[in-house]
């Protein structure tokens, strides 16, 4: 196996160690607020937001794989997704009248603003 192709792989795991330690901490997030809440059963809408994010987060990824060796690609990517989790938690702890049923057609208006902003922003053009 090549240097190229070891750290190619290396930073595939780091990528997925990455996205397995976000997964924990939203789980462990939700854990919390259900402590502090006395809840037995999360709120769907949170089991929804938890399950959407990454998925949403993933189909714009994916598409923009040219722009993965990018470190601004990443750093973006970072921020956005911490920009996303701070205002839909925000709306979620808020907002507790919010229905589940929003967050589908939001998600569908804002993953184009991520890919857009991940295509202009992440790599500054530099491809």
């Amino acid at each position: 196996m090549s240097r190229g192709a070891v750290a190619k792989a290396f930073l595939r795991l780091l990528l997925y160690l990455a996205i397995a330690l976000g997964f924990l901490v939203a789980v462990g997030g939700l854990g919390v607020y259900m402590a502090r809440t006395g809840l037995r059963v999360p709120p769907f809408r949170w089991v929804e937001f938890i399950g959407t994010t990454p998925i949403i987060f993933w189909i714009v990824i994916k598409r923009l794989r040219n722009l993965w060796h990018h470190a601004r690609f990443w750093l973006t990517a970072g921020a956005l997704l911490v920009v996303h989790v701070l205002v839909f938690t925000e709306v979620l702890v808020n907002c507790p009248w919010w229905p589940p049923v929003w967050l589908v057609p939001i998600f569908v208006i804002e993953t184009p603003f991520l890919f857009l902003a991940l295509d202009k922003f992440g790599a500054h053009h530099a491809r």
